[in-house]
Order: structure tokens, then sequence, then C-alpha cells
């Protein structure tokens, strides 16, 4: 009653005054209805609350469940742990420049070792998600796990059973190019790792519908996850320590074991840039800089591509002619894998040398120089800029270094003994050409492509384009 008449007299007064006059009417109707219906109420809901479980029975229904650690409460946990490392890993890879895949894998597997085998034992089994989650690991009679079972656990897990299905493709995708007993043992790895992996999805899936079955990396380590979810009476001193770690006792002894065990993580987790950074250090020291691509793409400019990410100091180019007479050039554009300079006083028709100077690979090693070639086409003659390779599909992407136009154009494949391979188009536009080869080519191997029927001018004739280029899987 005294809500409902406080709101009736406010609108009486106009809010406390603020408006000249009351914005809406006074109805004592509106008393009336509002307490009799807040006392009906009042009545009536003793008898539903009857029917409807008690507060106590929904706290031990949802104690109960708790206790159980699902498949997906696992998972949930293993998410968070993983995005944790990517933030860490991530800044780790940009900073030293990580983009091959031999590097990325050592971010992965350095993160599977310093934090879910060797943080997860000291800290007694439990991670960032695992607290989140309010599950730690433990043996199969509950005590704190030993080191071997973290260890067997996480690798079993990371590094073989979430890891088959990445080594089954890889060596699923090397049978392409593969001959004789490589084939089969290739053939005999990716049957055996998909094999692995679909057993895993398997348990994983019997798991999720019996609630009872354990998952193979669990059986192996002879470890389990409990839940450490309590009951708010058995709970008498919680608190959340840096956000980490979970629920934790009052004792002084086990609040300076958290300490150390965090001080521990973070001079774990502060080792990984410097062990990246020197693992990385004695790979690319010995990785010289490569040319994949020299392509003229017209008015002068000339565009190197490298086959690595490589940096600068000073970088200068020298281009020589047939004779040996040098050319002017001017570096006009620096990236982290090409090159682009221009040149002057050049003729047409003709092959030039270059020298590309101050270059290395990565961010380690020496500065060094690197040498290729290229051709100045005639006037008006189509220029190939690049070409790729799709292992998968067996397929070259011709791009030009400007609109052409075509007349019945054939596409050959030569390899650098003179093996011709027979390639068929099947797609073109006005700036590159799609064509199928009947054999795949060698990865790393070297091959001339011939274009014929092209011209880039419309009033030259139709001739024929070609580029030397080193087979690699785009």
């Amino acid at each position: 009653f005294l809500v409902s008449l406080s709101i009736e007299l406010l609108q009486l007064s106009g809010l406390l005054f603020i408006y000249p006059r009351p914005y809406r009417l006074f109805d004592v109707d509106d008393l009336i209805t509002n307490t009799l219906g807040a006392a009906l109420g009042y009545l009536v809901a003793p008898l539903p609350m009857k029917i409807l479980p008690s507060q106590e029975r929904l706290d031990h229904v949802a104690y109960r469940k708790g206790e159980r650690v699902s498949i997906f409460r696992a998972a949930v946990a293993a998410g968070v742990d993983w995005a944790l490392c990517a933030l860490i890993a991530v800044p780790v890879s940009a900073a030293l420049g990580v983009r091959s895949g031999r590097r990325i894998l050592f971010i992965y597997i350095a993160s599977v070792l310093v934090y879910f085998i060797f943080i997860q034992y000291l800290t007694g089994g439990r991670t960032l998600g695992k607290a989140l989650c309010r599950v730690r690991l433990v043996r199969e009679d509950g005590g704190r796990p030993r080191f071997w079972q973290v260890a067997v656990r996480c690798i079993s897990l990371y590094l073989i059973l979430l890891a088959a299905p990445w080594a089954g493709f890889s060596a699923w995708n090397g049978m392409i190019d593969a001959t004789g007993w490589r084939f089969f043992a290739l053939g005999a790895a990716a049957i055996f790792c998909l094999g692995v992996f679909a057993i895993f999805v398997f348990t994983c899936f019997i798991n999720l519908i019996t609630r009872a079955s354990r998952l193979p990396h669990e059986r192996l380590s002879r470890t389990r996850n409990q839940s450490t979810v309590r009951r708010a009476e058995d709970i008498h001193f919680r608190f959340i320590f840096a956000a980490y770690n979970g629920y934790i006792e009052r004792s002084e002894t086990n609040m300076k074991k958290i300490i150390v065990t965090l001080l521990l993580a973070a001079l774990m987790l502060a080792a990984v840039p410097a062990l990246a950074q020197n693992a990385f250090t004695a790979a690319d020291g010995g990785i010289v800089p490569t040319i994949q691509f020299v392509t003229y793409e017209g008015f002068g400019y000339v565009e190197v591509d490298f086959l690595q990410d490589v940096n600068y100091e000073n970088p200068t180019v020298t281009v020589t002619d047939a004779s040996g007479a040098a050319i002017a050039a001017t570096i006009v554009q620096l990236d982290d894998d090409d090159l682009t300079f221009q040149i002057t006083d050049f003729a047409a028709d003709a092959a030039y040398d270059l020298t590309i100077s101050g270059v290395r690979v990565g961010r380690n090693g020496s500065y060094t120089s690197v040498s290729g070639s290229f051709t100045v086409p005639p006037e008006g003659a189509a220029v190939i800029k690049k070409v790729g390779y799709d292992r998968d599909d067996r397929e070259i992407d011709i791009e030009f270094s400007a609109l052409v136009q075509y007349e019945n154009p054939t596409v050959q494949v030569i390899a650098a003994d003179g093996t011709p391979i027979n390639a068929t188009i099947y797609e073109w536009d006005e700036d590159s050409i799609e064509a199928r080869l009947e054999s795949p080519l060698n990865i790393g191997s070297e091959y001339m492509v011939t274009v014929t029927g092209v011209r880039a001018a419309q009033d030259t004739a139709f001739g024929t384009a070609s580029l030397a280029f080193t087979a690699y899987d785009d």
C-alpha cells in the first residue's frame, strides 16, 4: 500500500514539483487494486511452494551434478588453458617472426611441456582453466598426481591423440610425390594416425552418452579429473588469489606454496621466449636467402620474391647486362618477402643479372648477398609474373604482370632434365591462366613454363611467354 501510495503522490506532485502541474491523475482505484493484488499473492503463494522443490533440494541436486566432471566441462577448461597459451605464444611468435610450420610446431610443443606438464604438476593438478571450472587432476585414488602421470597424460592427449589428424593428413599429402616403399610407408602411417584419432573420437562419444567410460589418456596415466565443488556450509574460508588456482585454504603454509608455485610458473613462462629465440637463432643462422621469382613488371620495374621472410641492412641492387656493363638500379619498395627496384637505360628483349646485398633470413645470422637473373621481353610481349603450384590438385596458376589477350593458348611445363609434362588449360582470364598437370611436380625442383598464343598489346602479334620457377606447394 505504501509503495503504491508513494507512486501516486509522485504523480500528483509533478515529480516533487519539478513540473508545474501533475502529469498524471491521482487514482484511488490504483491504490485499492495494487494493495488487494499484493494481499492475494501473499495468501496464494504458499500453495505452489509446496509443489516446487525447496531451495535445499535445488542446492543438493546442483551439488550432485557438480561432483561429476563431464567431458564438456573438461573441454571448456582445456579451451581456457589453450586461450591462455595463445595469448603468450602469439606475441612471442610475432616478435620472433614465426611463420613457418616448423616454428609453430615448436611453440605448440613448448606450450604443452611448460604449461600443461610442469605448471600443472607444480600446482597439484590445477591450471587456470581447471580452477575456473572447479576441476583438478588427481590419481585414481584421489591423491596428488605424480610427475610421470601428468607427463604421460598430456603427451598422449596433446602430442599424440589430438596431433594424430595433422600427422595423418601430412603423411597422406606426402604420398602424392612418393614412390616405391616410401609410398606404402606413408600410406600406412596415414591410416594408423587417422585410425587412432577415430578411436579417440569414438571413446569421447561413448563417454558423452554413458557418462562412465574413461578416455584413453586417462587410462594410460591412471589419472582422472576431480570436481572441487564444495557445499556452501562446508566452506569456512574462500577467496581467489590473483584470479588463479581456485579456492585455497586459510593456512599460511598453503599460501606460501601457492606463491612459490606462481613464481615458478611465471619464470618458466618467461623462459619460453628465450628458449624459442635460441632455437630459432640456431635454425636461422644456417639458412641462406633464396630468390623464388624475379619478374619484370614493365616500365623498368622488377620485383624479386624471396622464398623466406628476410631482413635488410642498407640493401643495394646491382644489375649487369650480358656484356657485364652495370645498369642503374634503384630500390623503390621493401617487404618481408619481396623487393622491388627500377632500372633505367635498359634494352628490351635482353637478359640481365642481378645481385642483392645486405639481406638475411629472419632476425639472426649475418647479412649476405643473393643473385638472380631476369629478362626484359620485347615491346608488347606478355610477361609471366609468377607461377603457383597446388600439389593436391596438381594445378599451376600462371599470373601475368599486365592484362593479356589469347588466341588458342597452350601451356607446357618442362623439367630441368628436359622431361615435358602435359598441361591442360581449364580456366583463364585477362591476367592469369590455370592449367591441370598430367603428373605431379617434385617439390623444390626447377621447371620452365611456356604459354603460347598470348600477347600484352593489341597491336602486336601473338607470341609466347616463359618463366623458370621452383615448385612449392601453395
